[in-house]
């Protein structure tokens, strides 16, 4: 074997396990590019998103040289300089900018995705079109070595995907699968972790501002049944890194997911427990009905008052008339008289009692003590037709917490098996109730 720099050993050491190279299996590319002395060079699609920063630590940590595929922002921008990785703006849908990052790269990692259309970035042109681009680059520059994201997904009785969103992730798989690369699929479930985009998002939604206007409450959709398998980022990280090493995980697809199998409902009371809410499961919302009513008080006490005490202004400016003094004092009774002079009158007694605004504001202020006495977190049952509804007005929103083709996701559990890609590259899997604790 040649002689090696130091940084050279600990990767191929890494890589062993003390194993030796027999068992192991490296990839040829790999393994030629360390023998020749320098270390194998990972370009990363879409490596600033929060999956692709913890793929891009774990390379670095195996020695790698990264370069990054992104569109580059002030954040993208931080990132990169604060780990010393190469950055090539523009996406993959820019043929010269792939021409550009493919060029003495030795493996391609592309992750690059999207769980939401937008203008102009529709799920076949990101997913489909965009990893057309990628493998062809790859090939043109004769890359080998190919690590594609895709996502678990399972099809409907009928053979058929329920979701766009999962009908171009199959797409994506086969033109990989097509390719003259030697590829690894992963299919990773629900991603966790700091800065992520799903349990962040939940927690966000059971904190202030959100929880007072969902009155501290929240959906179960389809009374959270559906079924899903957590991972870790730092796990799925790992598994990108350490395959790409590995000749045994070429054409080999491997699930990415948790030791857990967690319903919706379960984790929900966990996101709740972890951000300190104490909660009651409903199947029907009736201590929400009554929440609703004690907080549609507390709003029309005060107003139903106000209009009272002035009511005797609003009604004397209206009619253009003046106020009578009936009973002798200054508020005695309204007397609207119309216009012209057929008399009209309608003495309406004034001032009200002062008793009777002294007992409204203490019938208020006792209401409003009771709603916000009122504060557990209400989880309740939202029925699948609902949910729709709900999806198809949110998701006319700019950033939509939801979507129909989310809801038609949570209509299928997102589980699958863990065993392969753990043994494989030697995941520990992280627990979800504890995870989720360092960073809520």
């Amino acid at each position: 074997m040649p002689k090696l720099k130091s940084g050279h050993r600990r990767h191929l050491l890494h890589l062993e396990g003390g194993r030796g190279w027999g068992n192991l299996g490296l990839c040829f590319d790999v393994r030629a590019a360390i023998l020749l002395g320098r270390m194998a060079k990972v370009l990363v699609t879409g490596g600033t998103g929060f999956v692709g920063r913890e793929v891009v630590r774990q390379l670095l940590s195996l020695g790698y040289q990264v370069r990054v595929l992104a569109r580059q922002g002030a954040a993208e921008n931080k990132f990169l300089a604060k780990y010393g990785v190469e950055g090539v703006a523009g996406g993959v849908g820019d043929r010269a900018a792939l021409d550009r990052a493919m060029r003495g790269v030795d493996a391609v990692v592309h992750l690059v995705g999207i769980i939401v259309e937008k203008k102009g970035q529709t799920f076949h042109k990101v997913h489909v079109e965009g990893t057309e681009n990628v493998v062809l680059a790859a090939e043109q520059a004769g890359v080998k070595r190919f690590i594609h994201m895709s996502a678990l997904g399972r099809r409907n009785p009928d053979g058929a995907f329920s979701t766009e969103y999962h009908r171009t992730k199959a797409l994506a798989e086969k033109v990989v699968r097509g390719s003259f690369l030697e590829w690894t699929i992963f299919r990773p479930s629900v991603v966790f972790g700091p800065g992520d985009g799903f349990v962040n998002q939940l927690a966000a939604m059971m904190r202030f501002p959100w929880t007072v206007l969902q009155l501290w409450s929240f959906p179960l959709i389809g009374g959270g049944k559906t079924l899903l398998q957590p991972v870790a980022v730092g796990d799925v990280g790992r598994a990108f890194a350490g395959s790409i090493a590995h000749s045994s995980a070429v054409g080999q697809t491997y699930d990415l997911v948790g030791a857990e199998r967690l319903s919706l409902r379960e984790i929900l009371q966990e996101i709740a427990t972890a951000t300190g809410h104490d909660y009651v499961v409903e199947k029907f919302p009736w201590q929400l009905v009554m929440r609703s009513l004690l907080w549609a008080l507390v709003v029309a006490i005060p107003l139903v008052l106000l209009v009272l005490a002035l009511l005797p202004v609003i009604l004397a400016w209206h009619s253009g008339g003046g106020l009578a003094d009936a009973s002798g004092g200054t508020w005695g009774a309204i007397e609207l008289r119309s216009v012209p002079s057929t008399a009209t009158q309608v003495s309406i007694p004034f001032p009200l009692p002062t008793s009777f605004f002294i007992v409204g504001i203490v019938v208020w202020f006792v209401t409003l003590i009771a709603a916000l006495r009122s504060r557990k977190l209400i989880l309740f049952d939202l029925p699948w037709s609902q949910a729709f509804l709900a999806g198809a007005v949110l998701g006319l929103l700019p950033k939509p917490p939801l979507t129909m083709g989310q809801v038609w996701m949570l209509q299928q559990d997102n589980v699958g098996e863990a065993g392969p890609a753990a043994q494989a590259f030697g995941l520990e899997l992280k627990n979800f109730r504890q995870g989720i604790r360092e960073y809520l």
